[in-house]
């Protein structure tokens, strides 16, 4: 639970920061990107809670770092576009990146 706390404070604080946009003009909510964010994203939050799951972990540890693997990744990869590539961070894509990892994290935990 102080997890889901922490992850809902990160966000409202990069939400708040600036960091994060949601208007760009190029940026739309239902764009063929996104579903490129949700399978890869899922992908790779099923990866990681896969691995945690096959080193014992509990199913809420396997949960958390299926999401936290995706979401980081996916943040990551924001601010590569932000920075180097100067394009901008994308909150929408962050979005789709954190639903993919969940996805991804339940569905690791339904087939067990």
């Amino acid at each position: 639970m102080q997890r889901i706390g922490v992850g809902i404070l990160l966000g409202y604080a990069l939400g708040c920061s600036g960091c994060i946009t949601f208007q760009h003009p190029k940026d739309h909510w239902l764009a063929r990107d996104k579903a490129g964010h949700f399978i890869s994203f899922g992908l790779m939050g099923a990866a990681g809670a896969a691995v945690a799951q096959h080193n014992g972990r509990s199913d809420a540890q396997t949960f958390f770092l299926g999401v936290g693997t995706a979401t980081g990744l996916g943040a990551a990869k924001e601010w590569v576009d932000e920075k180097p590539l100067h394009k901008y961070f994308s909150g929408k894509d962050l979005v789709f990146d954190f639903l993919g990892g969940i996805v991804g994290s339940l569905m690791v935990l339904q087939a067990d």
